[in-house]
Parts: structure tokens; C-alpha cells; sequence
């Protein structure tokens, strides 16, 4: 990965690749999002961490961490596809740190499989350049409207691929639009499934 590129998307991607003893890291990259190495630090047994997010919050939040694990009903043999069920862990963060951790199992909880569909769909902003490029529909000028500059922030991270299919880590954080959206539609859907158990 050259110097350029990296120094490109700094500001959302952190792609620089050390050693790692985690495999999952070292496919990615070893210089990983807080965020992502906490989520990798909490993975239940034989658990794939994939993302997670933070519900909005000022001195407390929601911390959410999502994971696939192998269906023990898939029998594949070993370098075969299998099939993966979803599962998440939550805590409630302050300035003390973090409540106890609860969790969520797609085999109990199936709003886990569509929350996880629509993470995965979810658009990464683009930069935009005034002057330089045609301005998207709703685009906010400084003083032309009001900016939420002080509102309650969502962040979204985890895994990912660029539009070349380099591995890559992502973390974005904003306030109101689609990743507000999201975060919130999420925590609806997954409020009735937490357990103090980790089923994995």
C-alpha cells in the first residue's frame, strides 16, 4: 500500500500493516480503530468480529460489537464455505467505564440477521470540495442553515473493503442522516434480545 494512498483516506481508514498474532488483524492491517480492538478483545469463542457502533449519548452511550460464528449445524469440511450465525455484545459507557456486558444471538434474536444486512449496505460518506465537484442534494453551507454542530454524535466501524477490494478499517462518526438512522433503527430492533448470557 503506498504512501500516497494511505495519507488519502487517513482521515477514515487506517490501513498500515504490522505484525500481528491475531489473524483477523494481521488480514487487515495492524493499526486498527480503538474501537476495533476492543470489539476484537471482547469476541466470544470462535467468534468473528465484523463492526459495531455507538448509540448517541453524551456522558453515556450504548457500545455495540457485532461477530459471526460458525452455524454448528453446518458440517462443511475444513477451507469450505460455511455458514455463520450473528451475534452482538452491548455495554453502557460513562466516564467510570463500562457496565457489565450483555448479548444477543441471531438464533434467538432474528431482527440480528437484518440488523447486520443493513450494516452492510450502509453508504461511507464522501469528501466533498466545494468548487471542485457538483454539490449533492442537501448539501449545508455555513450560515445558510442550521448544523447540528453539538448533537448527540453515532460512530459506525469495523471491517471493510475499498471499491478495489483492499482490506481496510473504517470508523465514522457523524450526527443526524443515515448513520443516525441506522444506529437508531438498531437499537429498536435489538432492544427485546439482550441476555446476560454469551450463547456462543
Amino acid at each position: 500500500m503506498s504512501r500516497p494512498v494511505i495519507w488519502t483516506f487517513a482521515v477514515l481508514f487506517s490501513l498500515s500493516i504490522t505484525q500481528s498474532s491475531n489473524a483477523q488483524q494481521a488480514a487487515y492491517g495492524g493499526t486498527l480503530q480503538p474501537r476495533i480492538v476492543e470489539g476484537v478483545s471482547l469476541a466470544p469463542p470462535g467468534g468473528f468480529f465484523v463492526g459495531g457502533y455507538s448509540g448517541p449519548g453524551g456522558t453515556e452511550r450504548q457500545v455495540v460489537h457485532f461477530y459471526t460464528v460458525r452455524d454448528p449445524e453446518d458440517h462443511n469440511p475444513e477451507g469450505m464455505p460455511y455458514a455463520s450465525i450473528p451475534m452482538a455484545n452491548r455495554a453502557l459507557e460513562n466516564d467510570d467505564g463500562r457496565t457489565a456486558t450483555s448479548w444477543a444471538d441471531g438464533r434467538s434474536c432474528p431482527q440480528l440477521y437484518g440488523v447486520l444486512y443493513e450494516f452492510s449496505r450502509l453508504s461511507p460518506p464522501l469528501f466533498h470540495v466545494r468548487q471542485l465537484t457538483a454539490e449533492p442534494p442537501g448539501a449545508a453551507r455555513l450560515g445558510a442553515g442550521q448544523m447540528r454542530v453539538h448533537a448527540p454524535q453515532v460512530s459506525v466501524w469495523g471491517y471493510a473493503r475499498q471499491a478495489d477490494g483492499v482490506p481496510a478499517t473504517m470508523m465514522i462518526t457523524g450526527t443526524d442522516g443515515i448513520l443516525d438512522r441506522w444506529v437508531r433503527w438498531s437499537e429498536d430492533q435489538l432492544s427485546g434480545c439482550w441476555s446476560s448470557n454469551n450463547l456462543g
